[in-house]
Parts: C-alpha cells; structure tokens; sequence
C-alpha cells in the first residue's frame, strides 16, 4: 500500500476561508467495517493565511453510518480524541478535538459495512476554532459524477458543503454530572419523608 501525500488546495471565495488540505492515505482498510486515514494539513483563508483549529465533526450525508468509535488514530502530539458521537454503535455525526493544531495531524474514520460501491458514500466535514466555524466541506468516496469536485487522493473527492453546524451541537452533559442529578433528587425526597 503505497501512502500519498497530496496538497490541494480547495478554492474559496475572497473572503471566506477554505477548508484546506485533508487527504486520503492509502487505501481503504476493509473487513465487516472499513476504515480510511486522512491526513490533516490545516485551514487555509484568503488571503493565504493559516488557522489553527481545535475541533472537527463529521456527518453522514448518505451510504452511513460511520462505526464506534467513528474518529480516532490521532498524531501529532495534541492531544485529541474523540468527544461526540450521536449514536453508538453506529453513529451518523461524530466530533473530535483537543489542543489548538495548524495541521501537520492524522487521523483515522471508521465506516460501517463493506466499503460501499460508486456513489454511495458522501460526508460533510466541518473545521472549528473554540466555537467559530471555519469551514465545511463535502466528502465523497467514488462519486458518479466529478463534476465540480476537486480529488484529494485515490477514490476521494471533496466539493462544496451546506453544513452550517454549531460547536454547541457537539457539547454531551457529563454522565457523572447527570447521575449526581439523580442521586440528588432521590437523597432530597428521602429525607423529606424522614422528616414528615
């Protein structure tokens, strides 16, 4: 399996900035669910102008879901993991984070099923830095028609995303936070009934 490293450079308007420079390495790994590197190379604006990020989240468009855990594989020394997944075991939004990067950064998403045939797969990808988006993009694997898309790499292709999402979207109460909620409120009533 030979690792590619391509930089490509996603075209934007003047003002916006694009999201820059993910890319496929290798080829996609199979076997009951199948997984796919990507290299992570940072978030260009316009004028060029790099921006380090904190966050990324995926979303399914079609031919999902993505399988538990969705995002991992994480290089570089940032300390990111994985930090939202809507569903488990087969979650159709995922989030990652962990410490301000400008890019030089793998990581790894995992599919479910067999890898699927042409035109099926389509994610969105979007980038944050604390809670301002910086850019989304839509990802294809195989794509009928490439038309429009830009190819990162092998069978992948990238073009515009509608996704507009929200860092608050990606925000799980703490399940120790929820319990102690509960522990509470049971301990208030028994000692309300002990006292009546």
């Amino acid at each position: 399996m030979c690792a590619r490293r391509l930089i490509v450079g996603i075209a934007a308007a003047a003002a916006s900035i694009a999201l820059g420079d993910v890319v496929p390495v290798g080829d996609p790994l199979g076997g009951g669910s199948w997984t796919q590197q990507f290299y992570e190379n940072g978030y260009w604006g316009s004028p060029a102008k790099q921006y380090s990020y904190d966050f990324l989240a995926i979303k399914i468009v079609s031919g999902g879901p993505f399988e538990d855990p969705a995002l991992s594989g994480f290089t570089g020394g940032y300390n990111w993991d994985l930090r939202y997944q809507d569903t488990v075991p087969k979650p159709t939004v995922a989030g990652a984070g962990g410490n301000p990067i400008y890019g030089n950064m793998y990581h790894t998403i995992k599919f479910f099923g067999d890898a699927p045939g042409q035109g099926v797969l389509v994610y969105d990808y979007a980038c944050f830095a604390g809670s301002t988006l910086l850019g989304t993009q839509r990802i294809y694997y195989r794509p009928a028609n490439t038309a429009g898309l830009t190819n990162i790499g092998g069978n992948w292709w990238a073009g515009d995303s509608t996704w507009e999402p929200h860092r608050n979207d990606f925000i799980v109460p703490a399940p120790a936070a929820a319990m102690l909620g509960v522990i509470g409120l049971g301990l208030v009533g028994w000692v309300k009934r002990r006292l009546a």
